[in-house]
């Protein structure tokens, strides 16, 4: 055994080391477990601090949580992975390998963190969404759903992507970026909004004919669509050049913008 359990003044009991091992020492008091099944007896995994592991959360392998981290419900830590700072890992989140969770971020539901991501500040990654590889979630940003952040891109900001999105390689989205649907972002795409109380940008995704996706811009009014580039009116201009299946295709998606800005609108008034 590498540890034992003593009383604390709290429901949980404390860690307190009986060996040496990883940057621990023996004798050295840890975080706080509810049962000796939260924190494995094998491997250099730890508790520091105030941190809390409790429920069916488990920690194994060389994982460290510390500071005032919470692992808690059916969440899983492992690997070289490390939880710290204020973050709090609930339901049946998972952050292994060397992955690195800090600040406020929150990883709840059934939500994947690993290899050398990192997500912190004030982020919030749930529903089945994956963070992995190099990427980089951050600030306010809320990745959920069945979204992937990969590569090496960064999502951070105020940014909101879910649904079925996908962002990878050197992808950036970040500022007031909403991107949902089937749309994919890589290489050098940059998705951004400077808007102080709305999103600015949307991403819609052209699943009938080419495949490409659709950026539109409020403030501008501006539809970038692979080499097209213009306003609402151009874009409708456009249209008479092309087949009868674009046509409903880009006039569906014309609609669905003029009904977000009525609703815009509408919250303006309010």
């Amino acid at each position: 055994m590498k540890y034992e359990l003593i009383e604390s003044d709290t429901e949980l009991y404390r860690v307190k080391a009986l060996i040496n091992f990883s940057d621990v020492k023996k004798g050295d008091i840890g975080g706080y477990v509810e049962t000796p099944s939260n924190l494995s007896q094998e491997g250099d995994c730890w508790v520091y601090n105030d941190a809390k592991v409790y429920g069916n959360a488990k920690v194994y392998g060389n994982a460290k949580i510390s500071d005032k981290a919470r692992v808690h419900e059916n969440a899983r830590v492992y690997g070289n992975a490390k939880v710290y700072g204020n973050a709090k890992i609930s339901d049946k989140a998972r952050v292994h390998e060397n992955a690195r969770v800090y600040g406020n971020a929150r990883v709840h539901e059934n939500a994947r963190v690993y290899g050398n991501a990192r997500v912190h500040e004030n982020v919030r990654v749930y529903g089945n969404a994956r963070v992995h590889e190099n990427a980089r979630v951050y600030g306010n940003a809320r990745v959920h759903e069945n979204v992937r952040v990969y590569g090496n891109a960064r999502v951070y900001g105020d940014a909101l992507v879910y649904e079925n999105a996908r962002v990878y390689e050197n992808a950036r989205v970040y500022g007031d970026a909403l991107v949902s649907g089937n749309v994919i972002l890589d290489g050098k795409a940059k998705i951004i909004s400077t808007a102080s109380s709305y999103k600015d940008f949307i991403v819609l995704k052209n699943t009938l004919t080419s495949g490409r996706h659709f950026t539109y811009h409020f403030t501008s009014d501006i539809w970038v669509i692979g080499c097209f580039i213009g306003s609402t009116e151009e874009l409708k201009k456009h249209l008479e050049t092309t087949s009868e299946l674009q046509r409903a295709e880009y006039s569906a998606h014309i609609k669905h913008i003029e009904a977000l800005k009525d609703l815009r609108a509408l919250q303006f008034e309010q």
